[in-house]
């Protein structure tokens, strides 16, 4: 909700951006693998598909034995400790500040690069002495600072280490409530890691499973775009959406209590629905939509949709583009993959978010 003190209150519901693109996981060039990959910092993965019980592939692939790490008011000079700094050369760790706003407050996020990206207002920024650059979202009032963990030059000692390990104690002592994950090289889910285990108590991802005996389902008969319009794209989007809050669509619209229905061609199925809430990388994402192709190509579902939601608050979405909430923040995206390996793929995106 926008507005101000004694002033007119806009009631519009916030907006967001939707874009619809369609291709093949069969397709050398497709991009999907690289779309996943750049989006390591989620809360949220569901897969649903229209079966009486989740695909055993899906199932094998969960997250749900993995584990993530929450760590309460985290000095940042923390992260510059020589254990940390090596456990990011050796495989992925992804990081990211929870209970603080993106668009009112400092947030942190440590990427599988190593980077560590701080989004600062005005006057921390210029307290903490390190240079940034000024957020494209609010060039005034806030500031990206990046630091490549990773640097050779960060060793023990150093010039460059040492004048950080000031700004980060003398200067500004930032601390943060982080969430982290670690996955190996070659692996696909968060694992017990000591390192991280120094910083905070170590959980396992959240499951949710729901099992519908009957939901008016749409059904792809053979590639699942070449049966959709233009305009049928966000009526799919949508009804994933509805599913995705725990509703229910049994059939018509109705005209005064909903105008919502399931895009046609539909029928009455079951429908599997698991969710795993977290701290859940990347790797684990494409774990699942590899699991859900197979699960299509051998018959046990006709279609499977995988949705994901990314951090409304944290400092990037894609890659190290920079994330705002200037409306809901919105960094979200779904795959429904169909037959043949064609799949639909839906990105939601904040207004004043760049395009991945």
């Amino acid at each position: 909700m926008a507005g101000s003190y004694g002033g007119r209150i806009s009631l519009e519901p916030p907006t967001a951006r939707l874009i619809a693109e369609q291709s093949c996981l069969n397709n050398p060039k497709s991009p999907h693998l690289k779309n996943v990959a750049a989006h390591p910092l989620n809360h949220a993965v569901e897969v649903l598909a229209p079966t009486d019980r989740l695909p055993t592939g899906l199932a094998a692939a969960s997250p749900a034995a993995d584990l993530y790490y929450a760590a309460d008011q985290l000095p940042l000079l923390k992260l510059l400790d020589s254990s940390f700094r090596q456990l990011v050369g050796e495989g992925s760790v992804c990081g990211v500040t929870v209970g603080a706003a993106v668009d009112g407050g400092c947030v942190a996020a440590v990427l599988p690069t190593g980077q560590l990206v701080l989004s600062l207002d005005r006057p921390t920024y210029h307290s903490l002495g390190l240079q940034g650059k000024p957020s494209h979202l609010d060039p005034k009032q806030r500031f990206l600072v990046t630091v490549d963990l990773s640097d050779p030059g960060l060793s023990p000692g150093s010039k460059r280490l040492t004048r950080l390990e000031w700004c980060f104690t003398d200067r500004l002592d930032l601390c943060f409530d982080f969430l982290f994950v670690y996955t190996p090289d070659g692996g696909s889910g968060g694992v017990e890691c000591p390192v991280l285990a120094a910083l905070g108590a170590a959980k396992v991802v959240d499951p949710e499973e729901v099992q519908y005996a009957q939901m008016q389902t749409p059904r792809f008969e053979t590639a699942v775009a070449a049966e959709l319009m233009d305009s049928e794209f966000f009526d799919l989007s949508e009804w994933l959406g509805v599913v995705g809050c725990r509703l229910e669509i049994d059939g018509a619209p109705d005209g005064y209590h909903s105008t919502l229905a399931c895009p046609e061609p539909s029928a009455a199925a079951p429908l599997a629905v698991s969710r795993w809430r977290g701290m859940i990388g990347s790797a684990r994402v494409a774990a699942l939509l590899a699991a859900a192709q197979k699960s299509v190509q051998s018959g046990e579902a006709p279609w499977v949709a995988l949705q994901v939601w990314g951090f409304e608050d944290a400092p990037v979405s894609w890659g190290s583009r920079e994330h705002g909430h200037a409306e809901g923040g919105e960094n979200h995206y779904t795959y429904v993959v169909g037959p043949d390996g064609r799949y639909l793929l839906f990105t939601m995106l904040d207004p004043a978010d760049p395009c991945p």
